[in-house]
């Protein structure tokens, strides 16, 4: 791996974020790729089980796709601050503690459930919640927050910069769609280079800390 880790800043900058997405992936191609496969295979098989299964069988199915789902976002977040901080990348960094899975399976439930019902109130408000508990998962993974201070972190972290931080998600939102549309190959790119800039973006407010335990 090449070149030094983000160093931390009150600020960030889209385009320098996105670049450093980008030199941080070209570098690091066999194993993103890799990773990328893993997990595309994982989802193909629960969203088959979820299709071809019915009743209590289906539900159990979906919460266990779920589950997964989390483990997966926890993978590639630490994957993301692994990279951006200039360590290697381990096995280690996939596999998430009991305690750090769980405080993020019900931290996502709350976020969703607060970002849905502001979307469905006039869809500011919603915009507004995704955008200023956007890093709950990050400091969850990297300080091993518990529910209400990683959201409340998050809160801390975005405020001053939430205007910049959602034009940041509309970019990386158009970059997947543009690498869907490449017949979905091009997310093999466009969705590491997005996880990178968005724990340089991370870093960049939060400055360093501790490596999380797995």
């Amino acid at each position: 791996m090449n070149g030094s880790a983000a160093a931390p800043a009150a600020s960030f900058e889209i385009g320098d974020a996105l670049r450093f997405g980008w030199e941080r992936f070209k570098v690091n191609i066999p194993l993103l790729a890799v990773i990328a496969i893993i997990v595309w295979g994982i989802q193909a098989v629960v969203s088959w089980l979820v299709r071809d299964s019915e009743g209590v069988t289906r539900a159990l199915v979906q919460f266990l796709g779920f589950l997964v789902g989390q483990l997966i976002a926890m993978g590639w977040i630490r994957v993301s601050l692994s990279l951006t901080d200039g360590r290697p990348v381990s096995a280690e960094d996939l596999i998430p503690s009991a305690e750090r899975f769980i405080t993020y399976a019900i931290t996502s439930i709350l976020y969703w459930l607060m970002v849905g019902v502001g979307l469905v109130l006039l869809i500011v408000p919603g915009v507004i919640l995704a955008v200023v508990y956007a890093f709950y998962g990050f400091v969850i993974v990297d300080r091993g927050e518990p529910v209400l201070a990683a959201l409340q972190r998050s809160a801390e972290l975005t405020r001053g910069h939430r205007g910049e931080l959602f034009l940041f998600g509309v970019v990386l939102l158009g970059l997947n769609l543009l690498g869907a549309l490449a017949f979905g190959i091009g997310l093999l790119i466009t969705s590491p280079v997005s996880l990178i800039a968005a724990g340089y973006v991370y870093r960049r407010l939060a400055g360093p800390t501790v490596p999380a335990a797995s």
